[in-house]
């Protein structure tokens, strides 16, 4: 058995490979001058189970993860998991606008065609597991994140929209607390009122949770807000750190704490999905 990190950070991979206590290997990849790039596994493949661990979130990413789990089926190997700990494209699961693609899809579509079975940590929607025929789990990892913050004595797990309700109310059981959300209403396509939660704040620990941390706004928002209502820590969690235009540093710097697991391969990420998501590959051996 073999673990390929077909990912351009490849530690997750890595410690996949030691929960499972199998080889890990990287591909190697030469590019053409023209940008194209050259794949190969060198390795012995036949009637091994391999699992290729890789991303969407950019186009290189995903071609290096098509062009790994092809080359482990070439190379012989008789049964290919495709594990996807970030999967990006997950937001557009169906048609809003006459002329849309359907992105996640087409993502997931591909995906399966080279692969035996997929799994991916916390998808942006559900929905788009069912593009698939094949066995495409989404796997939980709050009691993995919620361990972390077991340590710590929280008053509230507030999550900064009403989409993340349930993931506060989750965590809010593992660490004794209560929950709750921001009511966040878009204006325009550029201003978005929030409106906190009618509770007292003051001298208050809140741990602010969220699935994709991506652009930071909302985060940001709702930890002004909080801090003006005399929350004494906040600290700030998500699952996964995108961090666009380097959000994650402007966060960090307004909170106690910016922790995320290490699906995406950022500072912030302390808390690893090797063993939830080891664990379910077993399930599949």
């Amino acid at each position: 058995m073999f673990v390929i990190g077909a990912d351009s950070s490849p530690s997750l991979s890595l410690r996949i490979s030691e929960q499972l206590n199998c080889r890990f290997i990287e591909p190697a990849v030469d590019k053409f001058p023209d940008g194209e790039f050259h794949l190969k596994i060198d390795e012995n493949l036949k009637n091994q189970t391999v699992i290729v661990v890789g991303h969407t979130r950019t186009f290189e990413e995903y071609f290096k993860l098509l062009f790994s789990l092809d080359a482990a089926k070439e190379n012989g190997a008789e049964k290919v998991i495709a594990v996807i700990p970030y999967f990006s494209y997950a937001r557009q699961h169906k048609v809003y606008k006459s002329g849309e693609a359907i992105s996640s899809k087409v993502m997931v579509r591909t995906i399966a065609e080279f692969s035996d079975y997929m799994a991916t940590v916390e998808i942006h929607d559900e929905e788009s597991i069912g593009f698939t025929n094949k066995e495409f789990k989404n796997i939980k990892v709050i009691s993995t994140m919620g361990d972390y913050f077991s340590r710590e004595k929280w008053d509230y797990v507030i999550s900064p929209d009403d989409g993340s309700m349930n993931r506060a109310r989750d965590y809010a059981k593992l660490l004794n607390c209560d929950f709750s959300f921001f009511n966040k209403k878009r204006i325009d396509a550029n201003t978005v009122e929030m409106e906190p939660p009618a509770l007292d704040f003051n001298n208050k620990s809140v741990l602010l949770v969220d699935d994709i941390i991506s652009t930071g706004g909302t985060i940001v928002k709702a930890v002004g807000l909080l801090r003006s209502m005399g929350v004494s820590k906040i600290k700030v969690s998500g699952t996964h750190g995108v961090f666009a235009h380097s959000s994650g540093e402007k966060i960090s710097s307004l909170v106690d704490d910016l922790v995320v697991s290490d699906t995406l391969a950022t500072p912030f990420s302390r808390i690893s999905v090797a063993k939830p998501v080891s664990d379910e590959i077993k399930k599949w051996l």
